[in-house]
């Protein structure tokens, strides 16, 4: 496991939902208390036990550009093709 995950969208903060606060949370990790839960920063920082690679600790939200998710490949998509010969390299 990595220290991050890609999203799409950032999940919420479950401390904060217990203050009725709307949150990203930006962590999905282990707490100082043993069980894991969404944090944003303000909370990673006070109840989080950090992050690291490997299984038990945790990983931090990257949020996916909305570029990675509409990217046209225009060689595949289209279907443009090498129309040089394999041996002179000259256009056929």
């Amino acid at each position: 496991m990595s220290e991050s995950v890609t999203v799409n969208k950032y999940p919420k903060c479950d401390f904060c939902a217990t203050e009725i606060v709307d949150s990203a949370a930006r962590y999905d990790a282990k707490t100082m208390g043993g069980p894991w839960a969404n944090m944003c920063e303000r909370h990673f920082k006070a109840h989080g036990i950090g992050l690291g690679v490997g299984v038990g600790r945790g990983q931090r939200y990257l949020l996916r550009s909305s570029m990675d998710l509409y990217t046209i490949d225009l060689d595949h998509d289209l279907g443009v093709r090498d129309l040089t010969d394999p041996f002179t390299g000259e256009m056929v």
